[in-house]
């Protein structure tokens, strides 16, 4: 689908999308930099990353597959890719994407050069990257490329992944992410190490293991009291303030 522009021809535009040698990365990279500029004055801009899916009908456009389409909220034939965009107060703007490419795309590469997918360079096998993997991708590229945010947003997918906070915490950004209820977490930092062997017979121990006993997130907050937590507006949403 192709937005209507006035005074231009549609096929042209589909054909300068979908056909011609521009550098679509380059025109990305202007658009980030340009919203982060835009936003630059404002306080706590967030890069906020979520995915959308678009339902398909047949299996020739690049991605397709049955997996869980958010739209509807259950598994359907469609693409899906992440988002990345720049909000502040009531402002939003898209600045990064990847496409999603499942297994049965990745590893069958005369499917993907059908499709009109690039090459890998020489050397580089192309690989199934998990959508949190993706976000990570275009977290460190934004930070490289100079993107100014204040922080992370993200839902609970990405929340629930331990790797993802934990990658965006080696790249020291603050984040604000939905978890699930029934996580663990310590209220006290654990020392992670492989145990000491407790008996004369047996194998020595080795695998690491965390001192401290981790509790539901649930559980926690139930031991939190109303003056501790202070209220803050993260941004504007369609239905008002998205309060933290």
């Amino acid at each position: 689908m192709v937005e209507r522009v006035v005074d231009s021809n549609y096929f042209q535009i589909q054909h300068f999308i979908s056909e011609s040698p521009w550098d679509a990365r380059a025109g990305f990279e202007r658009v980030a930099l340009d919203t982060s500029q835009l936003f630059a004055a404002h306080e706590r801009v967030g890069l906020l990353i979520d995915e959308s899916a678009h339902r398909k009908k047949g299996k020739q456009s690049v991605g397709v597959g049955r997996q869980y389409c958010g739209t509807i909220g259950k598994v359907d034939n469609c693409q899906v890719a992440v988002y990345a965009a720049l909000s502040v107060e009531k402002y939003y703007g898209l600045i990064d994407t990847a496409l999603y490419l499942p297994e049965d795309w990745t590893s069958n590469e005369a499917r993907c050069k059908k499709a009109g997918i690039p090459p890998m360079p020489a050397g580089v096998e192309r690989v199934c990257k998990s959508k949190v993997e993706l976000a990570l991708d275009i977290i460190k590229r934004q930070k490289e490329l100079g993107t100014w945010f204040h922080y992370v947003g993200a839902d609970g997918l990405y929340g629930n992944s331990y790797h993802f906070q934990r990658e965006i915490d080696k790249l020291e950004i603050l984040f604000v992410l939905d978890i699930h209820s029934d996580q663990y977490v310590y209220t006290e930092p654990p020392v992670i190490a492989i145990p000491g062997k407790t008996a004369a017979a047996g194998r020595n121990p080795s695998r690491y293991k965390a001192t401290g006993k981790p509790i539901e997130v649930r559980e926690w907050a139930k031991n939190i009291a109303a003056e501790d937590l202070e209220k803050i507006c993260l941004r504007k949403t369609g239905k008002g303030d998205l309060n933290c």
